[in-house]
């Protein structure tokens, strides 16, 4: 495994189909983090870990968007026992490792 966040995901994943053993059938389970994150917030997230970029133009919402979308993990942790372990912050800085190591 290559690192945490890519461990954090093949855990939920691992669970959820140790759920399907105990009680076969189907489930939904999103893995958000539960933490709602403007896009402005998740761009200055991005520019800390990528000396600035990336550049982007910011402009009004576009019909049907809505105001706030959030992953929660909620029925993951309820039925399989998974909640997130990982900040933004480490899974951005584990992402532009890789991508600096891939070049």
């Amino acid at each position: 495994m290559r690192n945490a966040a890519q461990r954090e995901q093949s855990d939920a994943h691992l669970r959820a189909l140790d759920h399907l053993d105990r009680m076969p059938g189907f489930g939904v389970f999103n893995l958000g983090s539960g933490q709602d994150w403007s896009v402005a917030e998740v761009l200055a997230a991005c520019r800390a870990q990528c000396d600035g970029k990336p550049a982007a133009d910011s402009v009004g919402r576009r019909s049907g968007d809505p105001p706030v979308l959030v992953a929660t993990h909620a029925a993951a942790t309820a039925s399989v026992d998974w909640r997130p372990r990982l900040a933004l912050e480490e899974c951005l800085r584990m992402a532009m490792r890789w991508h600096k190591n891939s070049q």
